[in-house]
């Protein structure tokens, strides 16, 4: 698919950053500054392929976005009815039960470290190949 320069996912970005500049500028704020932090850094080797690399700030938003969910989502099983017959039919704390629950939570920033770390060192049809072997 050709995206025209005009409506590609760069101008759109610019254009947006331009956009808030602009609104702050004509309050005559000079208070606030617009930082842009990048997430992703995109390089091209020498051989000409494409090399994706991550920055320490998607690293830090993952895990902030983990925790809040992880607080949340304890929250709402700490309070649902289902825990109390989990605990009861099994004879278990409730402590045991939330991690159990928000395990898969708790595991996902760790596992998404993991699996880009693989894709940006093995290729994603060697990784491929080997999620289907095994």
């Amino acid at each position: 698919m050709v995206v025209p320069a005009s409506h590609s996912k760069d101008n759109v970005y610019h254009d947006t950053i331009k956009a808030i500049k602009r609104s702050l500028a004509s309050r005559g704020s000079s208070r606030h500054k617009l930082s842009v932090i990048e997430f992703s850094v995109i390089e091209q080797t020498p051989t000409g392929d494409i090399l994706f690399k991550t920055t320490p700030y998607r690293w830090f938003m993952l895990l902030l976005f983990c925790l809040l969910i992880v607080n949340t989502l304890m929250a709402q099983v700490g309070f649902s009815a289902f825990v109390t017959q989990i605990r009861a039919a099994y004879g278990v704390e409730k402590w045991p039960v939330l991690l159990l629950i928000t395990s898969p939570t708790i595991l996902y920033a760790p596992i998404t470290y993991v699996t880009t770390v693989l894709m940006a060192d093995w290729k994603s049809h060697n990784l491929l190949k080997l999620a289907a072997i095994s």
